[in-house]
């Protein structure tokens, strides 16, 4: 039996971090108290110019190598998980390799956009691309990547929360655990409530649009922003806690078993009520938001790189990570550390 194993992490936080009383002084927003303490949202990252997303991911990646001891030519596979791509077209995964300096050597590259999901989605592939093929795939970077500020109007509130940053892992085939499990769950119910709605239906969610829009007029920027068009319903309390008990109940454990869980650093409020709920103690979870704002497709990994750092995995440690994003998509991953 071939495993794949999470054998080290890295990140990259944008030059640019900013207390959020301070953004909300300079784009002239409202700041509600109780967001920030639900939230737990402390700082707001801002990528400049060249901080691309694809930069911001290579960056994250060099360290998770680095601290592997493994070079770029070695990687087999590299998977990007983002909602906020370099382009539309090619993938961000493309130039991620070229900034990594190898690409003389074939690689695999692709994106994957399950939204906020992407990196317990990105983390269940590789992982799978490892165990079923270790002849091919014997080292796998999977990074994520949020560069949501540039999607920003500035004008609702809520815009406070989001920052930009990346994270990655290093995963290799190993003939120990590992990957255990996963679980890919969501519905479409909720596809129109938030969103940067461009692309292939040539005309902006919502917008009552009759005729096919001329050319110029799709390519004019002004849409190209994330829209708030409902308020969420609180989701993420509503299935985190079955998305942990179904991925380790595929393994044959129980939630109490769990040495660490780490969830998408969206609302630390919501984060302890489901490990109230699921009746685990408060230290068996890790958040970051209060480092680095909330940053979507990164922030596993981000949370994941910080709990290491901390020591707050060993050997033998049972994690799970529950990742999800607006469309609705959720995910949980289950590894051996």
């Amino acid at each position: 039996m071939v495993y794949a194993r999470i054998v080290s992490t890295g990140i990259y936080v944008p030059r640019n971090v900013y207390p959020i009383e301070e953004i909300a002084r300079i784009k002239g927003l409202p700041l509600d108290e109780g967001m920030v303490e639900r939230t737990g949202v402390r700082v707001k990252c801002v990528s400049s110019p060249d901080e691309t997303p694809a930069y911001m991911a290579a960056e994250a990646c060099k360290m998770a190598l680095r601290r592997a001891g493994v070079s770029p030519e070695e990687v087999d596979l590299i998977i990007v998980a983002t909602d906020t791509p370099e382009y539309i077209t090619p993938p961000t995964a493309a130039k991620v390799h070229k900034l990594l300096g190898a690409e003389e050597k074939l690689t695999g590259i692709f994106d994957v956009n399950a939204s906020c999901a992407g990196p317990a989605v990105s983390l269940a592939i590789a992982s799978k691309f490892i165990m079923t093929e270790p002849e091919t795939y014997r080292n796998v970077l999977v990074a994520g990547v949020y560069g949501m500020t540039r999607f920003l109007k500035w004008e609702n509130p809520a815009e406070i929360l989001f920052s930009d940053g990346a994270g990655a892992a290093l995963l290799q085939a190993s003939d120990e655990p590992g990957f255990l499990a996963s679980k890919v769950s969501g519905t479409g119910k909720y596809y129109d409530y938030w969103g940067v709605y461009v692309g292939g239906a040539m005309a902006p969610c919502n917008s009552n649009v009759s005729r096919v829009p001329e050319l110029r007029e799709v390519a004019e920027p002004r849409e190209q922003y994330l829209r708030l068009l409902k308020p969420y319903p609180p989701v993420n309390y509503w299935y985190w806690p079955e998305l942990v008990r179904d991925v380790v109940s595929k393994i044959g454990k129980r939630v109490e078993d769990i040495d660490l869980v780490i969830f998408t650093q969206v609302r630390l409020r919501t984060i302890m009520k489901v490990m109230s709920e699921l009746k685990l103690p408060p230290e068996k979870t890790h958040w970051v938001m209060h480092k680095y704002g909330y940053t979507g497709s990164a922030c596993i990994f981000q949370a994941l790189h910080d709990a290491v750092e901390e020591g707050k995995l060993k050997r033998g440690s049972l994690l799970v990570m529950v990742s999800s994003g607006v469309g609705l998509q959720m995910a949980s991953v289950a590894f051996r550390w």
